[in-house]
């Protein structure tokens, strides 16, 4: 995954923030207990809003997990759904790692899937379902990639994919929490397309914002209409799950603050990471606003 879904402590009480770590090291303890010490390696802060819409933590608000020394964590971290979140973790892995291979023929992908391998046949072994959904839904991304789609389209698969993964490992998730999964991984592919921008431009890779062989800030200014029609268009989405996401438990309140914090946050982070006063086009806190 990308790794953009981070807690951030200024919009978080102190009961919050630590609710986040114990998810965050959950996630990690999962993937140590189910698929073995070196897959701890694969945490990603994106997954640790799979384990909140699960609410998969016994005890969220309990003292900080440490890394040594607890009892009882491998019960706690074995059962159906934090394996499911970790079983995920380990797949899409799998996944981007193949399309790094077919891409640019990558070696560090090479030795990665290698070493990973049997935690990977392990995952799909024992969730075939959503192996097959999340191999599936990498292919149709792959096939429209090189037909050279647009980020609208080729975000929709990815949103399309991770909904049809939620709803295999959550049968009775509701509306709301479907439609939070589904307008996040749109925002994910589109922020992670931008923030990849010039690495693309200097490797030849393809990328679905790609128009010329300009920097990441020429390509911001140049294309700045553009690129706040697209913002719109995946505020548009979450802001209409913000609306209506539940307040209900302390993994509600986290869902909730990666809305309206993290994401306008890192929209921001990703538009101006150069610091050059000329980039300064969006500021924390404004992102939400109908004319961004």
């Amino acid at each position: 995954m990308f790794g953009y879904l981070r807690g951030l402590k200024h919009g978080m009480s102190q009961e919050l923030n630590l609710a986040y770590k114990n998810y965050y090291c959950g996630t990690c303890f999962a993937l140590h207990y189910n698929y073995g010490k070196l897959s701890r390696f694969l945490l990603s802060y994106d997954l640790i809003i799979i384990g909140l819409l699960m609410k998969s933590h016994e005890q969220p608000t309990c003292n900080r997990l440490r890394c040594f020394g607890e009892k009882n964590k491998k019960r706690q971290f074995t059962n159906d759904e934090w394996k499911k979140v970790a079983a995920l973790t380990i797949l899409l892995t799998a996944e981007k790692l193949r399309d790094d291979i077919e891409d640019e023929n990558s070696l560090f992908a090479k030795i990665a899937f290698k070493i990973f391998e049997k935690s990977i046949k392990k995952a799909q072994r024992e969730f075939p379902e959503m192996h097959s959904i999340i191999a599936a839904g990498y292919q149709k991304i792959l096939a429209d990639e090189k037909t050279n789609g647009n980020v609208i389209e080729i975000a929709a698969d990815f949103s399309a994919m991770m909904e049809s993964v939620y709803k295999c490992i959550r049968s009775d998730g509701d509306a709301v929490r479907i439609a939070y999964i589904k307008a996040v991984s749109e925002w994910l592919y589109f922020i992670d397309a931008l923030d990849d921008y010039e690495k693309d431009v200097e490797k030849g890779r393809f990328n679905p914002l790609l128009h010329d062989n300009v920097s990441h800030a020429e390509y911001i200014n140049k294309h700045f209409s553009e690129i706040c029609g697209l913002i719109q268009y995946m505020y548009q989405s979450i802001r209409n799950v913000a609306k209506e996401f539940p307040h209900a438990c302390v993994e509600d309140a986290l869902l909730k603050n990666i809305l309206n914090n993290t994401i306008p946050y890192m929209t921001a982070t990703t538009l101006n990471r150069h610091k050059k006063p000329k980039l300064q086009h969006f500021q924390v806190g404004t992102v939400w606003s109908n004319n961004v």
